[in-house]
């Protein structure tokens, strides 16, 4: 036996949002919502009748579709079922969307009875994208429809959950179950509760959403948080969410009155990311958590200071400090989170804008490159991170290395003995003819250069370091033979 669907005449609320008849709720939401920001009439002043038209019909078809009940009688008698149900007073009647009534009108499916609700448009247009204004009338300013503007984030007037196109103050009874974790299933983002949340004794530093599982701006903004947990997570930084539909005391703690409400969390302490001037996109969240992350990074210029910082708060901690040699001027999140993580056993400091005579220090020739130098007066006491420089874990699994101080203690006997056996190479090439010096590699040459403290920033040839060091012959002869005429 089949069974016949007929579907009655009137407005096709499928082909009007272009969805399938198989449309499930989130692919009827991502054409509400890129069909309401199109057809809004604050973007179409010049033809807002027509806009305003359109509009209603858009969330007219939404309306009756995300709801099951009216969806199946749909289906079954069309629109026109609709409105016999509903006495006329349904959508497309005298008082429905067009009218921007929100009359409740109760009607049989022939197996029960349910309430239509005919929605005012701009209420729906609310539910997903923040109020219009604090009264709740028009809006009297235009929407931003160019991204993620903060009005399409903020809900005024406290938390709010979303209900049937309504919002609820949280505390109050709303009459749906809270929704599931919006990111229960994403990797790289962490539930967090009372329970389990960052404290004084945390040791990374952590980005946090906190949403309502019934905020359409927070599953909205879902694919650009999960994206910029990617991007943390390469940087070295924790990323959480909470739901404050199930910790509202958490969330009440914290100061959370709208969402979602982005933070970033030193220890116990919070910093709010400001919605009102920006765009809430992946990118403005990078940049502020880049911004507002300060940490104690030291900023070398000259081989002096690295040797000073050796002999001194080297000494600390582990006994040990980071380097990290760039080409960049900024510091980057990555070693701010590596300063977080390592605070009060390895001190840190960087050596931007390609400073080659730190290079030399340390016969780096490339940039970036991570160093680890250990505290005391050998100077040749360090150990070069060789691994990926993109890759934070491996690079903190370096540093871990000295948490134990036999490994500074094996860095600086090794230290000793090549000090001597430099000090050695170093006299016999202070006294090598231009012929003997033409047969040394130029990597000998170079480390030659380091060693006598002689910039080699704008040498391009082998002949620039020979001559260098013959340089340096006459001026040590010079310098001797004053000494002695003295």
């Amino acid at each position: 036996m089949c069974t016949i669907v007929v579907v009655g005449t009137g407005a096709d609320y499928y082909k009007i949002l272009g969805v399938k008849r198989s449309a499930n709720d989130r692919q009827l939401k991502k054409a509400y919502r890129k069909l309401a920001l199109k057809w809004h009439p604050d973007k179409h002043l010049k033809n807002k009748e027509a806009a305003t038209k359109k509009f209603s019909e858009i969330s007219e078809a939404y309306e009756v579709l995300s709801d099951p009940e009216k969806r199946k009688v749909y289906d079954l008698q069309g629109e026109e079922g609709l409105k016999r149900g509903a006495g006329g007073g349904g959508p497309g009647g005298p008082e429905g969307f067009n009218g921007h009534s929100s009359q409740d009108t109760q009607f049989s499916n022939g197996g029960g009875t349910f309430h239509f609700e005919g929605s005012d448009p701009f209420n729906m247009f609310e539910s997903f994208f923040g109020r219009r204004d604090a009264t709740g009338s028009n809006m009297n300013t235009q929407f931003n429809f160019e991204g993620f503007d903060s009005s399409f984030f903020r809900q005024s007037g406290g938390m709010h959950h979303r209900q049937g196109g309504r919002f609820h103050p949280s505390g109050s009874s709303a009459p749906e179950a809270p929704m599931s974790d919006l990111y229960e299933r994403e990797k790289n983002i962490i539930t967090l509760s009372a329970k389990k949340f960052p404290d004084l004794k945390s040791k990374y530093i952590w980005l946090i959403e906190f949403y309502s599982s019934r905020c359409e701006a927070c599953e909205s903004f879902r694919p650009h948080f999960i994206t910029l947990a990617e991007k943390m997570k390469a940087h070295g930084i924790k990323t959480g969410a909470v739901n404050c539909d199930k910790e509202r005391q958490l969330c009440g703690s914290k100061g959370v009155k709208e969402y979602p409400t982005i933070m970033v969390f030193l220890g116990d302490k919070g910093i709010r990311y400001d919605r009102s001037d920006s765009h809430m996109t992946a990118k403005t969240i990078f940049d502020f958590v880049t911004e507002k992350v300060s940490m104690s990074i030291t900023n070398l210029r000259l081989p002096q200071q690295v040797e000073e910082l050796q002999q001194s708060v080297c000494r600390k901690g582990w006994g040990a400090c980071l380097i990290l040699l760039t080409s960049k001027f900024d510091t980057p999140l990555s070693l701010k989170a590596l300063s977080f993580q390592f605070k009060d056993k390895v001190a840190v400091a960087e050596a931007r804008g390609s400073n080659d005579m730190i290079a030399q220090h340390f016969n780096v020739h490339s940039y970036p490159t991570v160093v680890m130098i250990c505290g005391g007066k050998e100077r040749l006491a360090y150990e070069v991170y060789t691994g990926d420089v993109k890759d934070i874990t491996a690079i903190s699994q370096f540093i871990q290395k000295f948490e134990n101080k036999s490994k500074c203690k094996e860095l600086v006997t090794k230290a000793k003995k090549l000090s001597e056996k430099r000090k050695s190479e170093l006299n016999r090439v202070l006294q090598s003819s231009r012929k003997d010096l033409e047969l040394k590699r130029l990597s000998e040459l170079r480390e030659a250069v380091g060693e006598l403290g002689i910039s080699s920033t704008s040498f391009k040839e082998k002949s620039d370091f020979i001559s260098a060091i013959l340089e340096k012959q006459k001026s040590n002869r010079r310098h001797r033979y004053h000494h002695t005429s003295l």
